[in-house]
């Protein structure tokens, strides 16, 4: 009974405090700051839509989908280069089959670089990982036409060809698509609810500025003052940021549409238009391979013929005389000159037209040479670059595409920039624009919110309390950390030289963590008397996850390597274990090899990992090939190639992480890989301690004051000999 009467008294308090002028003040103001503080919310909201809407088509989707086309154009000039390859049967220094290797190279590195930026799961990891798969069969039965001749190498080219046309580019335009399609969702949905996202924003905008209006109808009727300063202010403030607001919103959705229609669509366009040209390029060499085969011959004629259409699909001529009328016309160089936005993007278009009916002109000669049996003049014209000839012609053509392609990528950058500046100071404003109501508010108030102050006493209090909390959690986490870093430091091994009573070979070691704990690692063991198994990795990531995939991935070597099998099959195991179950989406690259220390054989394998250095005991240095395999943990059931060295007496293998050759200045400068072996050849006379730290000399004498930004490894054998 008491308690029920208790309670009727307080809510009879309530009601009479809401009756007086301070309630009414008091329930004015707390409607003042929430319509605030509501109106910010839905400020944000919008400005989150719109900016992940930006962020999507400007920083995530469309630099993979033109990293994809960038990829299907380089894979079709590495194959046209090939081809001409075979045509003019020029040796292995000739200069299609140079820039066949650099393509092949970038088209390498570009793939390597796509499987570490894999957004949207296996819409990219397949077509990445045919990719990878084929592009080695392709490369493979290239090198068997190499010693074959007559009717084998044709078979062998007939098959590169099937290869790279069925299989490779088909892949290459799957990565293409699988960001297109993110990309097309995201931004028809953003289109959709952009207004929806903006209309929570206006209306409550306007409700705030009805309450601070209303508010200060109320003083003046309370106070009989015309005019309270801070209440103006605060309206003031609310009405000017719901303007701003909005037109900065806008700004920003206008900016995304050119992004798209304007920018985008012609970028995606040229792009492929590139793609197909580069591939087109290659049947006029398969026109020469098939000469005396008229009925492939015919289909390669055709297939030309095809890709042609789909860039312009008019004859020569015609297609020049539609653009002179300004009429409309099919095909992807169509696609561009109905799209002119930006200034001296229609006179590259046309440019790029016009170069290309001038190569389609030559092709047509070329054919009609091959027809009537004029095959050598048909291979001068084919391969000649001097004005009028096939090769020459084409070069126009690719100079005037990317000349086109550069004003609209830098459109697109720019506009990128654009919308990212608008909307780089919106928090900013809107965390202002809220402080500064609810201050004038307040303000406006007077003396009657002395309570509310006691409050913020209060809290403030609370605030510092928890505050030296959170700051004894966090030295117990840095203590923890240091504790962490110093268990994963004695899972290495730190004793050199480790194995004092062999003389037949020295190991040393070092690493330097970028954090308290990260995730390099290096190990080394004798299997059994006369072989010693090495390995340097680095896991993908840093800190305390990478520290523990770290421990799991060195125990699981050592495990495989103590079975007695050759280094490709420790790292298909490995592999195998680490990628079943994969949940975090960690990888790491190995390099992971077994020295015969009663030879001097060394039996490795790569898992994507940096290729090491050779260093002879004469001076002589290289780097071991190139990167190879796939990282380790990303996909089950990868194979790993099995490759031999011979070390002489005196030579030694440098191994090392990408933390030696991208350490930074601070003038963001990479240590690099020439640098790296320019120091190595200065310091090769000396033992293999004296050159590893001396590198780590070098690295700390080059980034001077820059902060570390990765871990750095390196481990050195050098093999003496019985």
């Amino acid at each position: 009974m008491g308690t029920s009467v208790g309670m009727d008294a307080a809510i009879k308090d309530v009601k009479n405090y809401d009756a007086t002028t301070p309630g009414k003040m008091t329930a004015a103001l707390t409607g003042c700051i929430i319509g605030a503080v509501v109106m910010a919310l839905c400020a944000f909201g919008a400005y989150s839509s719109t900016r992940q809407a930006v962020q999507t088509v400007g920083k995530d989707a469309v630099p993979s989908i033109v990293a994809a086309e960038r990829i299907r154009a380089t894979l079709s000039d590495a194959h046209a280069n090939a081809m001409n390859a075979v045509v003019t049967n020029e040796g292995e220094d000739g200069p299609s089959l140079k820039k066949y290797r650099q393509d092949m190279d970038q088209v390498h590195a570009d793939l390597f670089a796509a499987a570490q930026n894999i957004t949207y799961g296996d819409e990219e990891k397949k077509p990445i990982l045919a990719l990878m798969t084929k592009l080695g069969e392709y490369e493979r039965v290239l090198g068997r036409e190499r010693v074959q001749s007559g009717d084998n190498a044709i078979a062998t080219i007939l098959a590169s060809n099937s290869l790279m046309r069925g299989q490779i580019l088909p892949a290459a335009i799957e990565l293409d698509q699988a960001n297109f399609r993110h990309l097309t969702a995201t931004y028809d949905a953003h289109r959709k609810h952009a207004l929806l996202a903006a209309l929570p924003f206006i209306i409550f905008a306007l409700v705030t500025l009805a309450v601070i209006i209303g508010t200060q109808i109320s003083l003046f009727k309370k106070t009989r003052r015309i005019l309270n300063p801070a209440m103006a202010a605060a309206t003031a403030i609310a009405l000017a940021f719901a303007v701003c607001g909005a037109f900065t919103l806008k700004s920003v959705e206008t900016t995304l549409i050119s992004l798209k229609k304007n920018s985008f669509d012609s970028i995606h366009a040229l792009w492929k238009a590139k793609a197909i040209a580069h591939d087109a390029n290659a049947d006029e060499s398969l026109y020469l391979i098939y000469n005396g085969r008229p009925a492939e011959q015919l289909k390669t004629f055709d297939s030309f013929k095809a890709k042609a259409a789909e860039l312009v699909d008019l004859e020569p001529e015609e297609a020049l005389a539609a653009v002179a009328d300004k009429k409309r016309i099919k095909g992807l160089l169509g696609d561009e000159l109905a799209n002119i936005t930006f200034p001296g993007e229609e006179e590259a278009a046309k440019e790029t037209l016009r170069t290309w009916v001038e190569y389609k002109k030559i092709d047509g000669q070329i054919t009609g040479l091959l027809r009537h049996g004029h095959y050598q003049e048909a291979l001068k014209l084919n391969l000649g670059t001097d004005p009028g000839q096939s090769n020459w012609a084409f070069d126009r053509f690719d100079q005037a595409l990317d000349k086109t392609l550069k004003i609209n990528e830098t459109a697109f950058q720019n506009s990128v920039d654009r919308a990212f500046k608008l909307l780089g100071f919106f928090p900013y404003m809107l965390g202002i624009v809220l402080v500064s109501i609810i201050v004038a508010c307040i303000l406006g108030e007077g003396g009657r919110l002395l309570d509310a102050f006691h409050s913020m006493r209060d809290s403030l209090k609370d605030y510092i309390r928890q505050l030296a909390e959170t700051t004894a959690a966090k030295e117990k986490i840095e203590s923890e950390l240091k504790i962490a870093s110093d268990i994963q430091m004695s899972i290495l091994p730190r004793i050199f030289p480790p194995f004092p009573d062999r003389p037949e070979f020295d190991i040393f070691a070092l690493i330097e963590p970028a954090k308290e704990v990260g995730g390099d690692f290096y190990d080394f063991f004798q299997v059994d008397d006369t072989h010693l198994c090495f390995t340097i990795a680095d896991v993908s990531g840093k800190g305390v996850p990478a520290a523990l995939y770290m421990a799991v991935t060195k125990t699981l070597i050592m495990s495989v390597a103590k079975e007695g099998i050759t280094a490709d099959r420790i790292l298909m195991k490995v592999n195998d274990e680490l990628s079943r179950d994969n949940d975090v989406n960690m990888f790491v690259t190995i390099f992971c090899g077994i020295l015969d220390i009663s030879t001097g054989e060394v039996c490795y394998a790569n898992g994507g990992h940096n290729p090491p250095l050779v260093i002879r005991k004469d001076g002589d240095i290289s780097f071991l090939g190139e990167a190879g395999g796939l990282v380790i943990g990303a996909f089950e059931g990868m194979t790993y190639t099995l490759e031999k060295l011979m070390l002489g007496p005196g030579d030694t293998l440098f191994m090392y992480t990408d933390g030696v050759t991208e350490a930074m200045n601070e003038k963001e400068e990479l240590f690099s890989d020439e640098r790296l072996e320019r120091e190595l050849a200065s310091l090769n006379a000396v033992d293999i301690q004296r050159l590893v730290s001396g590198i780590m000399d070098k690295i700390i004498f080059f980034t001077g004051g820059a902060p570390q930004s990765d871990d750095i490894t390196m481990l050195a054998v050098r093999f003496y000999g019985l």
